[in-house]
């Protein structure tokens, strides 16, 4: 299959050029249009959200690569041409998009990189599938977690730590959550989470009182800073801490008695190496399965506003802004 070039302004990437704030780290850019390869397929933008970690990596503060480069975590799209050798995707196809650069109208991606996902699989939350889903469900892996088990996670308003309640709920495993806010507190309740306490202050004290003394076996940190601290303190002996955030920017503080003396473990997670861990396969069928909750409803994100990838500069002061619910980008094949 032979390959054209065609700039054109109808269609439109957004590139990150420099760290600064986000608005004014990238800037939006025609996009180069391109027929596949033979074992590629282009697929046209659905949806892609704004997630903490694509705030991160404009100012700077996290995972930032060669600059310049198109921005974007994730996101989900139609395949709209296939080249002559690719099998097993289809023009019509809605797809997961492979990870990074993903805020681009359209993609021309290797045919083994994207994932199909069931075509009812609602569209904006398939947009979101690929990071928080994926993240939440490998995280409850992570622990031999029984029915009637609690776990304890802080940042518990944001949206992967929503989904872990939802999860968590399936399994009958007990959530006690760190919230900033008497609303996230209300959220939260609402979405069948087992206790919510309102800030880090005395949290070991009131972590005892709100689970009655049971031990709680597993801490799910996206703070990092002081507050891996106060999470290690409210685990039980031989409790595991994850790390898989780093909301303060901060480094990692540990109660170095709690580690000693009562075995608590501490590591790290990251979905890429967790996915690439899992083997192509066992990864597609596990987005197969997340896609079949989101369908029915189990595991749905709330979407706080839309804009068109084009007004990225827009979505990115409401991201920064206080808000609920994901600010989604969409692409022309919305």
């Amino acid at each position: 299959m032979t390959h054209t070039d065609e700039r054109t302004v109808e269609r439109c990437r957004i590139v990150q050029q420099r760290v600064a704030a986000p608005v004014d780290a990238v800037d939006v850019e025609p996009l180069t249009r391109r027929a596949p390869g033979r074992d590629e397929v282009v697929v046209a933008l659905i949806a892609s959200p704004i997630n903490p970690a694509d705030m991160l990596r404009l100012r700077g503060e996290a995972l930032l690569g060669d600059l310049p480069a198109v921005a974007g975590g994730e996101g989900a799209g139609r395949v709209i041409a296939c080249g002559d050798a690719v099998r097993g995707v289809a023009v019509g196809d809605l797809v997961l998009l492979p990870p990074g650069g993903t805020w681009a109208d359209e993609h021309v991606c290797s045919a083994s990189d994207v994932i199909p996902l069931p075509p009812e699989t609602p569209v904006e939350q398939a947009a979101m599938l690929s990071i928080n889903p994926m993240t939440a469900a490998c995280l409850l892996d992570l622990a031999p977690l029984r029915p009637g088990d609690w776990i304890i996670q802080n940042a518990a308003a944001s949206a992967v730590a929503q989904l872990i309640v939802r999860l968590a709920r399936r399994r009958d495993i007990r959530t006690l959550n760190v919230v900033r806010s008497e609303r996230d507190r209300t959220m939260l309740q609402a979405l069948g989470a087992t206790a919510v306490l309102v800030g880090e202050d005395d949290l070991a004290v009131h972590t005892r009182d709100a689970t009655r003394g049971e031990p709680i076996v597993l801490g799910l940190d996206a703070i990092a800073g002081k507050s891996s601290a106060r999470m290690a303190e409210c685990l039980a002996e031989g409790g595991l801490l994850v790390v898989y955030g780093l909301l303060s920017g901060q480094p990692i503080e540990l109660p170095t008695v709690r580690i000693v003396f009562h075995g608590i473990s501490v590591r790290g997670f990251s979905r890429v190496r967790a996915v690439r861990a899992m083997g192509r396969d066992a990864a597609r069928s596990k987005y197969a399965e997340l896609a079949r909750m989101v369908t029915a409803g189990e595991l749905t994100t709330n979407i706080g506003a839309r804009y068109p990838l084009v007004r990225v500069k827009d979505a990115l002061r409401h991201a920064e802004a206080e808000r609920q619910g994901k600010i989604l980008l969409l692409g022309p094949a919305t």
